[in-house]
């Protein structure tokens, strides 16, 4: 059985307090029950890229992460197992190579399936699009995309799961993983 102490965000999670969270590498990190709960401080490639995720996967030891991403087109919680990027954004663009990391990594299999959940190809659009973005015959992702492939660069073992926004539920994912 896969557990993941690892939870990332990529925005502040709604449902629980977040007040005592510390900064640390350009995100803020937050012990939860049992979880470390991290997301960036601003949504753009000075937070979320190669030296800060390093910089955070050999401070708390991180070898895999379960991503949590909002889509829209789904009911409750979905495994993410792959994406499309259609955002315009690319938090690696201009930041590879990264020390003895390769200039153009293998994108091919970027994350492990989460065991319970439905299966879906994610098609990020970020934030901005995510808000206003209408169509409803296609899963759309906020964050994934662009986020998902700067874990797996730095060579974190991806786990991806999406869900509603207008289905709360940070603790929720903890008993659906577990």
């Amino acid at each position: 059985m896969t557990t993941y102490k690892h939870i990332y965000f990529s925005n502040r999670p709604g449902d629980i307090h977040t007040e005592s969270a510390k900064i640390l590498h350009n995100h803020l990190v937050l012990e939860h029950e049992g979880y470390t709960i991290i997301w960036p401080i601003k949504f753009d490639t000075d937070h979320v890229s190669p030296e800060t995720i390093l910089a955070l996967k050999n401070e708390f030891k991180i070898d895999k992460i379960l991503f949590v991403d909002k889509l829209k087109n789904i009911d409750g919680t979905v495994t993410i197992t792959g994406h499309t990027n259609r955002s315009g954004m690319n938090f690696l663009r201009g930041k590879t190579p990264h020390g003895d990391l390769p200039r153009f990594p293998d994108m091919s299999r970027i994350y492990n399936p989460v065991p319970n959940p439905p299966k879906v190809t994610a098609h990020t659009v970020g934030p901005n699009r995510f808000k206003t973005v209408t169509e409803t015959k296609t899963v759309w992702s906020e964050s994934v995309g662009i986020i998902a492939p700067v874990l797996h660069y730095c060579g974190l073992q991806v786990y991806a799961i999406g869900r509603n926004p207008r289905h709360p539920g940070t603790s929720d994912i903890a008993n659906l993983l577990v």
